[in-house]
Formats: structure tokens, sequence, C-alpha cells
């Protein structure tokens, strides 16, 4: 990657010159996102994933299929794109399908707790973490809150690899044995 990048920059190709910060880049629902990671992909920044500007709305799976079924198609032969936005898209998937679970001993605990927080506290916390994704909360109710938050666990099924994904399928299995037989 760094030999294509290297290569691309000396040849005179377009590229996007990076620095440190505390700002993260959303990779969800960002229309320029595609221009800025590969510009030898999209150079007149009209690709992009999302773009508020499209009149029929495509999910990210739909026009990644398209991008990469275009004869000659640059995104069908850039190992760099397939991996990037791979990951993209299972982390949407991941997040869209998040199924929560709390240990039974401790259920009644958590929803009572949950329950008498304030609306607000949960809202303000959210805004601030959102406004800086390395807030660290001083108040006593913002940390309780993660700490609540830190007892539930994320089971995701439908995500190919995952434990969940791995328990749904043996289930599967057992019962197609189960109804017709070994």
């Amino acid at each position: 990657m760094k030999i294509r990048a290297l290569e691309q920059c000396k040849s005179g190709g377009a590229f996007v010159q990076s620095r440190r910060g505390a700002d993260l880049l959303s990779d969800f629902q960002n229309e320029k996102l595609l221009t800025w990671l590969f510009p030898h992909l999209d150079p007149w920044g009209i690709g992009g994933f999302h773009h508020p500007k499209r009149t029929q709305s495509l999910t990210l799976d739909e026009q990644l299929a398209y991008l990469v079924s275009v004869d000659d198609s640059p995104f069908a032969v850039d190992q760099t794109f397939a991996f990037v936005y791979y990951n993209i898209s299972q982390k949407q998937k991941l997040v869209r399908d998040c199924l929560y679970r709390v240990k039974e001993s401790q259920y009644t605990q958590i929803i009572n707790e949950l329950d008498s927080l304030p609306s607000e506290l949960i809202r303000r916390l959210e805004r601030k973490m959102k406004d800086n994704h390395a807030y660290k909360p001083n108040d006593p109710a913002e940390r309780r809150l993660l700490q609540l938050l830190a007892k539930l666990q994320c089971i995701n099924y439908k995500i190919p690899g995952s434990v969940g994904y791995e328990k749904a399928m043996r289930n599967e299995i057992w019962s197609l044995i189960y109804r017709h037989g070994p």
C-alpha cells in the first residue's frame, strides 16, 4: 500500500495530505470519503457513497456491487479499495444488527438503574461523546452510566465469522438434522 501511495504522488497524481488531530473521520454516510481515500478512483468527486444530490437512494452494498461490475472497472482491481470498503460494510452491518444482552443475575438491577437515569443525562453524554470522541466524564452520574453500558454485551448473529453467527449456523444444522434425520 505504501509503494502504491508513493507511486501515485511521484507520478503527479492527486493525493490527500493527512495530519494528526483529534477529529475522527466518519466512514458512515460520508459522501466525500471515496474521493478523499481514493482520488485515483474518483478524481471528480462525483461517485461518492450517500451523495445528497443523488435522486435514487442506494445502499453501500448496492453501489459497491455496481462499481465492481462495470466493464474494466478500476474499483474491481484495486485491492485497497476492496479491503477498506469491505470493512466499512461489515461495520455498518454490525451496528445495524447488534443485539444487547446482560447476565441474568444482573438483569433486574441494570434495568432498574437504566430506568432511574434521566433521559437528559443520556442525551447530554451522547452529545459530549459525539463532539469529542476522547471524552472522559468527570460527572459521577455520567461515569455510572458508562459503567452500566459496559455491562451490556453486544451479540451479533448475522455477521459471518462472529461467534453468534457460528452458533446460529450450528443451531440451524442441528434443527435440520432433527427434522430430516441424520
